[in-house]
Formats: structure tokens, C-alpha cells, sequence
């Protein structure tokens, strides 16, 4: 997915945690600089998985940066 789009780029800008809810892992995304607090919330979907105690080897979750 990208972030050029405008609807998917106000998503993650006004609700981060609903935006990765739709947009599952695995998942890639690109222009994530257009919106850098996603990375935050990707950042606390990763700890929590790891507190719960999943394998950090299943956690999917890719970004993709394109210059």
C-alpha cells in the first residue's frame, strides 16, 4: 500500500492503530515518510506482540522506503 494515497495517508496521520487494524501484516508500505508517527504505533505493535510472548520471528510487519 501507499501513502500517496490521500485517504490511506489520512488514516495513519489520524488514527494509526485503526490504520494498521485494516491494513494487516504483512504488510508493505510505501512513502511511510509522508506520515513518520506510524512508526510509533509499529514500533508498540511489535512490543506488545513480544510481551505477549509471540515469536518475534512471526511478526511480519515490512517497510519499504523509496527515494
Amino acid at each position: 500500500m501507499t501513502l500517496d494515497d490521500q485517504n490511506a495517508r489520512r488514516l495513519a496521520e489520524n488514527d494509526a492503530a485503526l490504520f494498521f487494524e485494516i491494513y494487516d501484516a504483512p504488510l508493505l508500505i510505501d512513502e511511510f515518510q509522508r506520515v513518520p508517527s506510524i512508526l510509533l504505533e509499529m514500533k508498540r505493535i511489535v512490543d506488545e506482540k513480544m510481551l505477549n510472548g509471540e515469536d518475534c520471528k512471526s511478526i511480519r510487519t515490512s517497510v519499504f522506503w523509496k527515494s
